[in-house]
C-alpha cells in the first residue's frame, strides 16, 4: 500500500488541520466525509478522552504517558505543538496539554457552535480542533437539556430515540468539518492543506451484547475502540481507504512527516505520511479509571482480524465498578437500568471475565503484545484541572 504522500503525490504540505470529532465511532462516519478522502479503520489509544488525546498528540500510548484522568497533564509540550503558529481549539473539557510553564500553545476555548471561520487561520500551520462531536447529551445543540444527567435521565426509556440523536450529532460534527473544508476550497487553499476527521473513542449505545449500555470508557470492546480517520485535501485522491489497520498513535508522527518536521524515535506510532503500515500489525488501547475506591483498568491489543482485551485488578473490584458506573452513578446510569433485568448476565460477563476476545484473531500473539502494567510507577505530573462543573455537565463527575 502506497503511503499517503505517494498518494498525494507530494512530499510535504504548509498547513494541516485536525478535527477530532469526540465520541464519533466508525460506523457513524458521514459518507460526504468518507467520500472526499482517504479513509482508515482507527484503532482509539484509550476509551477515555483523557487518555485517548494526549496519545494522539505525542504519538505514544496511555502506558508510556500515564496520563489517565482530566486533572493529569504531559510533563512537557508535545512536539508536534514545538513552535510558533500552531494552536489548539477545543469545544470540550480539554484546555491544557503542557503544565503552565511550559511554552504554551494558542487555545481558544468555544462556548457556542464551532464556525469555520473560528479555525481558518491563515498564520497557523497546525490547527487541532477538539469538537464536541457527537458526546452526550446527544442533542446539546438543542439546548433542551443543561447536562448529560439530566438528558439521559429524561430520556433513558426511550432508547432508539437516544440512538437517533446520536446519530444526528454524529452527522452535525461530519458537516461542521465539511464547512471547513469548504471554506478552505473556496479560498484557494484546500491544495495545500492537509484535513484530518477522527475521533478520540466510540460509544456504545446499548447493545444487548456489550452489556446493553450507554456511554464509553468501558467495558472495552469494539464499539468503543474503533473510530474513523479521514486524509484529505493536499492532492489526496477521493472515496479510497487506507489498507492495514491504523491507530490514534499515528497521528503525530504522521502530521510531523507531513510537514516535513523530525518525527521523535520514541513514537509508539506510524508515520502514514512518509511510510505505509504493516499489513500484520498490532495495535493497543488502555485504560484506567476510577469511581471512587473502585477502579476499572484494561488493556488491549488489536488486528485486522479482532482484539483481545485482559481486564486488570480483582474480579470483585471490576464488577463493582461496572455496577457502579454503568447503573448508578454515570450519566447515563438512567438509560442503562432501562434496559434491566436483561442486560445484567451480558454485563456481569464482560467485567467479570479476565479476558475476552472480538473477532477470531491470533490469540496468543495478541497475549503478547497486551501491556498490562502500566499502573506502577507513574510519573510526577503537575495539576491543571478543569472546572469541575464542566465536567459534571458532561458527565464525568456526579
Amino acid at each position: 500500500m502506497p503511503s499517503l504522500s505517494e498518494l498525494a503525490g507530494t512530499e510535504s504540505v504548509e498547513h494541516v488541520v485536525v478535527f477530532i470529532a469526540d465520541s464519533l465511532r466508525f460506523d457513524h462516519l458521514a459518507d460526504p466525509v468518507r467520500d472526499r478522502g482517504v479513509t482508515a479503520r482507527t484503532i482509539s489509544p484509550s476509551t477515555f478522552t483523557a487518555s485517548s488525546v494526549p496519545s494522539m498528540m505525542t504519538g505514544t500510548y496511555p502506558a508510556a504517558h500515564r496520563v489517565w484522568n482530566f486533572e493529569d497533564v504531559l510533563p512537557e509540550t508535545p512536539p508536534l505543538f514545538d513552535g510558533e503558529h500552531r494552536s489548539m481549539v477545543t469545544q470540550h473539557v480539554w484546555e491544557d496539554l503542557a503544565p503552565p510553564k511550559r511554552p504554551p500553545m494558542r487555545t481558544l476555548r468555544l462556548d457556542t457552535e464551532l464556525r469555520p471561520e473560528d479555525v481558518h487561520d491563515a498564520d497557523s500551520s497546525l490547527v487541532v480542533v477538539h469538537d464536541r462531536g457527537a458526546h452526550g447529551p446527544y442533542d446539546y445543540l438543542a439546548g433542551d437539556y443543561d447536562d448529560s444527567p439530566s438528558f439521559f435521565s429524561a430520556l433513558g426509556d426511550r432508547p432508539e430515540e437516544l440512538r437517533e440523536l446520536y446519530a444526528r450529532g454524529a452527522r452535525d460534527a461530519c458537516d461542521r468539518f465539511l464547512d471547513m473544508v469548504d471554506q478552505a476550497e473556496a479560498d484557494g487553499r484546500l491544495a495545500d492543506t492537509l484535513f484530518v476527521f477522527t475521533s478520540d473513542h466510540g460509544e456504545l449505545l446499548g447493545e444487548r451484547d456489550r452489556g446493553g449500555v450507554f456511554g464509553h470508557g468501558s467495558p472495552m470492546c469494539p464499539e468503543l475502540v474503533e473510530v474513523p480517520t479521514v486524509f484529505l485535501g493536499a492532492g489526496l485522491p477521493e472515496g479510497e481507504g487506507l489498507a492495514g489497520l491504523v491507530s490514534g498513535v499515528d497521528l503525530a508522527p504522521t502530521l510531523l512527516g507531513a510537514q516535513d518536521r523530525p518525527v521523535p524515535k520514541h513514537v509508539d506510532g506510524v508515520d502514514l505520511w512518509t511510510d505505509s503500515a504493516p499489513t500484520d500489525r498490532i495495535v493497543r488501547s488502555e485504560i484506567w479509571a476510577n469511581t471512587g475506591s473502585v477502579t476499572y483498568g484494561a488493556g488491549s491489543a488489536w488486528t485486522d482480524e479482532g482484539g483481545l482485551v485482559r481486564h486488570l485488578a480483582g474480579r470483585f473490584r471490576r464488577l463493582a465498578f461496572g455496577v457502579d458506573r454503568n447503573l448508578r452513578s454515570g450519566a447515563q446510569a438512567p438509560a442503562n437500568r432501562a434496559g434491566l433485568p436483561w442486560s445484567v448476565p451480558s454485563l456481569l460477563r464482560l467485567y467479570g471475565r479476565t479476558e475476552l476476545t472480538f473477532g477470531d484473531p491470533a490469540v496468543e500473539r495478541l497475549r503478547e503484545a497486551v501491556v498490562t502494567d502500566f499502573r506502577s510507577g507513574d510519573a510526577e505530573y503537575d495539576v491543571a484541572g478543569p472546572d469541575e462543573d464542566q465536567l459534571a455537565a458532561l458527565g464525568y463527575v456526579e
